[in-house]
């Protein structure tokens, strides 16, 4: 019985054609493709005849519970998402024949997997600019407890509007995980492809999180710049195989830069990739040179708008100036700190004034001293020298070498004075000046007195002297 019910269902399956009704709202008009839970088709609405996608959960697949429960987890979390770069869903059908028939969005364009295939690689700046926006849909996901978990090229659809501008869209949550729930994870179970799984998806962790995504954005990435994917294998279980061991060494086709994030990305635990998705695009986006201070754009197609030019920084405004308050409170702050300072400036200069005019003083009071008495002794030397030379000269005169009034002198009993005392009198000894010179005194010859000038006071007299007439020593010359 069960088998007839499954042969039918199979039969009417696949006699399905364009023009069908599904669930007596839906018109087929189109088939797009085939997966292995569900064949994908575009459809009419009847009422508002707007075009979208459905999905038909194949019949084989309608008796299995866990594909069933599959489909419907998927709805969920479809309509869950919001966001720009994720497929939106609208609703779940449930077909005459019991079929589940998922209602999306239709996308017009293809598949990141087939556009890089006949284009070739992509630069690293638009490889780039096309797995950012993903990212954003995937930090979405994340901050609502869905992992993907099979993130690939073929689940990334290129967008195309009709003004020529590609969004990038994430597709296909059927296997996504809800951190949590456990209910579609049974135990030793590992789900996804191979060839783009992360090491603890392999393993079928119970500590699996968002990085995993991360894991296989760095794959995604490695390759459509370089045209190969680093853990291609001829068989699932060989891929799976070099996922867990194999280290990825650096592609002379990927810029340093941009390496050291996807390697990082590729790392075998965790721990050691990005801590968010929102990191991992930030990283990749200064790696290449974009801009991560807004998000970048959600798409680019051929020719049209290749990026958008960057806004111009809008200047500053100057501050406003300042407040009377704020004055006031400025000049009582300075007020404040004034008074403490001049006191001690104003002492300062008094006590450096104070000790200049002492060293100054002292100064002179040295000086004075020491200059006295080198005067004195000068005065005294050129008296000595001058009465010296006088009584040579009245010795040379006389013939004897003795004055003539020295005898009288003797005989008297009186000191006959000295030539210095006669010729230069106390008023008019010399004074040490200074920075003056001192004149020179000549040596004359010495007057004579006689007995009557000695005894009573009489005036000198000079003798005749045959050798030249005399000169008279004039005091204090």
């Amino acid at each position: 019985m069960s088998d007839g019910t499954s042969a039918a269902r199979t039969d009417s399956a696949v006699e399905r054609k364009p023009g069908d009704v599904i669930a007596k709202k839906l018109e087929l008009v189109r088939r797009l493709a085939e997966g292995g839970m569900g064949a994908l088709w575009v459809a009419r609405n009847l009422s508002t005849q707007a075009e979208v996608a459905i999905k038909v959960l194949l019949p084989h697949r309608s008796d299995d519970d866990h594909a069933a429960e599959r489909f419907r987890h998927e709805a969920e979390v479809g309509a869950k998402l919001a966001h720009r770069n994720v497929t939106r869903v609208f609703d779940l059908l449930v077909d005459d024949d019991g079929a589940l028939v998922l209602v999306m969005e239709l996308l017009h364009g293809r598949t990141l997997e087939a556009a890089y295939k006949e284009k070739g690689t992509l630069p690293a700046v638009e490889a780039v600019e096309l797995i950012v926006p993903i990212l954003g849909a995937l930090q979405h996901a994340h901050d609502r407890g869905v992992i993907h978990r099979d993130v690939k090229p073929s689940n990334i659809f290129l967008d195309v509007d009709p003004d020529g501008h590609t969004t990038p869209k994430l597709l296909d949550f059927g296997i996504a995980k809800e951190t949590d729930s456990t209910a579609l994870t049974q135990t030793g179970e590992a789900l996804g492809s191979p060839k783009y799984m992360s090491p603890e998806q392999v393993r079928a962790s119970k500590q699996l999180d968002a990085r995993s995504d991360l894991f296989s954005i760095g794959v995604v990435l490695y390759e459509i710049i370089t045209g190969e994917n680093p853990f291609d294998a001829p068989s699932p279980t060989a891929a799976l195989a070099q996922v867990l061991e194999l280290e990825v060494d650096p592609d002379p086709r990927i810029e340093p830069r941009l390496w050291l994030e996807i390697q990082r990305a590729l790392s075998k635990q965790p721990y050691e990739r990005h801590a968010s998705a929102k990191e991992l695009a930030e990283a990749l986006s200064r790696a290449v040179g974009l801009s991560t201070s807004s998000p970048p754009p959600s798409s680019r197609s051929g020719p049209p708008a290749r990026t958008e030019a960057k806004p111009r920084a809008e200047a500053k405004p100057f501050p406003p100036p300042p407040s009377t308050q704020d004055r006031e409170a400025v000049a009582s702050a300075f007020t404040a700190v004034v008074p403490s300072v001049g006191p001690s400036r104003t002492r300062l200069m008094a006590a450096i004034a104070a000790a200049v005019g002492v060293v100054l003083l002292l100064g002179f009071v040295i000086f004075g001293r020491s200059s006295k008495p080198e005067g004195a002794a000068s005065t005294s030397s050129t008296q000595a020298e001058g009465g010296a030379a006088n009584a040579n000269a009245n010795g040379a005169n006389d013939g004897t070498g003795a004055s003539p009034a020295a005898p009288a002198s003797a005989a008297n009993g009186d000191t006959p004075p000295s030539v210095g005392d006669l010729d230069t009198p106390p008023s008019s000894a010399p004074r040490a000046t200074r920075g003056v010179p001192r004149r020179r005194q000549l040596a004359l010859p010495a007057t004579t007195r006689s007995s009557s000038g000695s005894a009573g006071g009489g005036k000198p007299t000079a003798p005749a002297s045959s050798s030249g007439p005399s000169i008279a020593r004039t005091p204090g010359f």
